[in-house]
């Protein structure tokens, strides 16, 4: 088996990505190893397509780093390439310790977790109902950590089950307790949300501007904050926006110049979805 140095001097012999990822998918694929049992899922496709576009950088020397390429095994309770994790085995395991020890604090972060779970999973009411109670008792006690996104997933899954002004009394909450209590990181995705709801309830001239607004300080705030993945999902729904109001020119400006900043991830989701809108002609994409 290959050291991570082992392998970053073999890039740089000459040996490629893409033989490097055959390597691993042909030891996981052996049915005298473990790869079936260890692996809960294998991304050959999406490894394979990368380690292509890694080694197309290297030829022409624009690698972004000795270590580019490579393949790496991901724990499953980390989200990649936007697929729902297997986290509810981790999350499981934390509610028996404390449904045992009766610690509250740690029960009212294991709900306020599997919730998100559960809305991620599209099983939006139990979500929704595990998010309410546990950011109830989260606020009984006085506990704030974390809650600005605990309260957007729960805006989130109201809106998915059509209560888009319940969702916006949430995502105003979530607003105030990001003020009260230092947590401004997680603003720009709450005026992101905040916007896509809005257009859930109306589309006239009036709710286009606000949303329109509260994306462009979605987009500012996440800049500001050096967030760049939330800026990316906050250009990605601005240039969506625009797209239908007919100024796409000006929407694809804004996402192309965040998405020229990203130097990895680009098989995560929202920089697919980012990579999709920038491809398509003005025509099409409307």
């Amino acid at each position: 088996m290959r050291t991570l140095a082992q392998s970053a001097r073999d890039l740089a012999s000459g040996t490629s990505s893409r033989s490097l990822v055959e390597e691993c998918l042909a030891r996981i694929a052996d049915p005298a190893g473990e790869g079936s049992r260890v692996f809960l899922k294998v991304h050959a496709d999406t490894a394979r397509a990368t380690a292509d576009y890694i080694d197309a950088m290297r030829a022409h020397g624009a690698a972004p780093s000795r270590y580019a390429g490579i393949p790496i095994s991901v724990k499953d309770l980390f989200d990649l390439a936007g697929d729902v994790t297997r986290a509810e085995s981790s999350v499981g395991i934390l509610l028996d310790i404390v449904r045992n020890y009766r610690t509250t604090f740690w029960m009212s972060w294991a709900m306020c977790l599997e919730g998100q779970l559960l809305v991620l999973q599209g099983a939006f009411a139990d979500g929704c109902k595990l998010l309410r109670a546990g950011l109830e008792t989260r606020a009984r006690a006085g506990w704030m950590m974390r809650n600005p996104e605990f309260f957007g997933t729960l805006a989130a899954g109201l809106a998915a089950q059509g209560r888009p002004a319940d969702a916006l009394a949430v995502i105003e909450e979530a607003l105030v307790q990001s003020e009260r209590g230092a947590q401004r990181w997680w603003v720009p995705e709450l005026l992101r949300l905040q916007a896509e709801v809005l257009l859930q309830v109306r589309r006239d001239d009036s709710a286009l501007g606000a949303a329109e607004r509260q994306l462009r300080a979605a987009v500012d705030t996440a800049l500001q904050q050096g967030a760049l993945f939330l800026e990316l999902r906050a250009a990605v729904s601005l240039h969506r926006l625009l797209l239908g109001l007919r100024r796409e020119a000006e929407g694809r400006q804004r996402l192309a110049a965040v998405y020229a900043r990203f130097t990895e991830g680009f098989a995560a989701a929202d920089l697919r979805a980012a990579q999709a809108f920038l491809d398509l002609p003005g025509a099409l994409a409307r």
